[in-house]
Parts: structure tokens; sequence; C-alpha cells
């Protein structure tokens, strides 16, 4: 490659200054460096830029290449002087990326971290903001994160850049949170589903019934109980099980439960119940076994 050529590669004139020719190296080798660069000839780019570098970034050889390339003009290579402000020890490539990759093991993203979180079921259907206290490096650091309604048990949240902290300015890690819904005295959950027992009078079963029944949200609704209803049958309510594109549903359990016989009047009760009903047979299935 003959000077002219080295002058061009590093975009410079040839009457530039050691200190020009130096920042113009590193301008262009940071641009095509194969750690950097996404050019698909940033390789051959870089090492051409070096070789130019290699050979302008030293007195002496550009001393040479410069009267060679002025050779035919005796006047041009008589008048030819170095650079007014080169100074001995010039920076080579090699010296240059040795400072600018060196701590490149110091550079690195930060990691992911994962914690878990448990939750009231009623935040599962309304959403919440919960502060967690998380352990970093020995510190203990304190987030806050909103938990957006319709999670599921053992659902994992990600939470991006809420992680591990990067080193040399990369980006912070994420957070992965594991969703544990807390028992309830009330409701179980089956996915998005939820259930609860609802506890019947006789009278409520067989003769159906208009309940107010709370809710896992914290409200109530109607609910309504056919005549006849039998223990052991569920009652569908679409769409009030856990909120999300698809709901799930709440399903209330029935059983019976009866009033004791505590009394006269309940005892006496129970006997006009006895002998209205005296053709009723409640074990129908014991019999011929």
């Amino acid at each position: 490659m003959s000077t002219k050529d080295h002058y061009a590669r590093l975009e410079v004139g040839a009457d530039a200054s050691p200190a020009t020719i130096k920042r113009a190296y590193r301008r262009l080798a940071r641009r095509y460096h194969p750690d950097v660069s996404q050019l698909p000839d940033g390789e051959a780019q870089f090492k051409a830029v070096a070789e130019a570098y290699e050979v302008l970034g030293d007195a002496g050889k550009r001393a040479a290449h410069d009267l060679a390339a002025h050779r035919e003009s005796a006047e041009s290579a008589a008048a030819f002087k170095p650079a007014s402000d080169w100074a001995p020890g010039s920076t080579k490539p090699d010296d240059f990326f040795e400072g600018l990759f060196a701590n490149r093991s110091d550079r690195a993203p930060g990691g992911d971290q994962h914690a878990g979180l448990k939750i009231a079921l009623k935040d599962a259907y309304l959403g919440a903001h919960h502060g967690i206290v998380l352990s970093q490096a020995g510190a203990q650091r304190r987030i806050e994160v909103d938990i957006p309604k319709g999670v599921r048990d053992g659902q994992r949240l990600r939470l991006a850049g809420l992680g591990l902290p990067g080193r040399g300015g990369q980006p912070a890690g994420d957070l992965y949170l594991q969703i544990e819904l807390l028992p309830h005295a009330l409701f179980q959950v089956h996915g998005a589903d939820v259930s609860f027992e609802l506890p019947l009078a006789p009278w409520e079963a067989a003769l159906g019934a208009s309940l107010t029944v709370p809710t896992p949200a914290g409200g109530t609704l109607q609910l309504t109980v056919p005549a006849g209803a039998a223990p052991g049958s569920r009652l569908r309510l679409q769409g009030q099980g856990l909120p999300g594109a698809t709901p799930g549903d709440l399903f209330a359990r029935l059983s019976l439960v009866l009033p004791p016989a505590a009394t006269t009047p309940s005892r006496e009760a129970y006997e006009r119940l006895a002998r209205a009903c005296s053709g009723f047979e409640p074990r129908p299935l014991l019999h011929g076994v």
C-alpha cells in the first residue's frame, strides 16, 4: 500500500500532525474493531487501518514513505520534514488496544435474579403494589413492584432491568418473581377457576333460594339456588374466577347443614316433617345389599 493510500485510509491529509493521525486512528479503530463492528468487512477494514497507523504513527517509517512518494521531485523530497510536534515513543496499535480492551473482563451485563413473592388472592383479582427486599452482593436493596391483576399461582413475572447491576456501564439483568397465592379461609384456587363451599339449610336446598355470597375480589353478588339442589353439586358463576384474557369461573359447592333438634319447637318440626315425608327413602342404594 502506498503512502497516499495510508493517509486516505486514515482519512487525513498528508500534512496531518501526529496528534491528528493518532486521533483518526483511534476513531476508525473503534469503528472497525472485530469486537465492536457489525460490518461484514469490519475485520479487513480494521487491519488496513492498523497497517496505515503502523506506518504513519512512526516518525521514521512515515518519513521514509513520504520521501519514496516524493522521490520524483527532488525539491519536494528536500523540503520534506517530519511533523513538528512528533515526539519519540509513539503508541503502537497493539499498545492502544491493550489499553482500550484491557478491562473488558470488567465490562459485563448484570445477571438475572430470582425471588419468590406471596400475595393474597384479592391481589390476584385486583392487582397490587408490593415492596420487596433483595439481597445483592452482600447488601440488601428494596424495590417496589406492581403485580398485575390476573396473575396465577406459580406464575413467573419478568421485571426487566431490576436484576443484578452490570459492570462497566453494561445493563442490569432481569428480576424473575415466582408468584405464590396465600391460602384463603374460604376460597380455593384451581388454575384460573376458584371454588368455595356454600352451606344450605334443608328448606333452601328443597325450595330454592336467592343468596348473597362474597367474591374473592372483596365484593358480593347474588346467587340463585334452584329448588331441589342436591348437596355435592356445583353452581357455576361464569367469568367470576381469576381475571385474564380468558377469565376463570367461580364455583359454589353445595352442602347441607341441618339445624339441631335442640328445642321443643325444633323437635316437633322434625316430627311433622317425618310424618309429611313418610314415603321418602333416603338410602335406596342400601336395599338389597
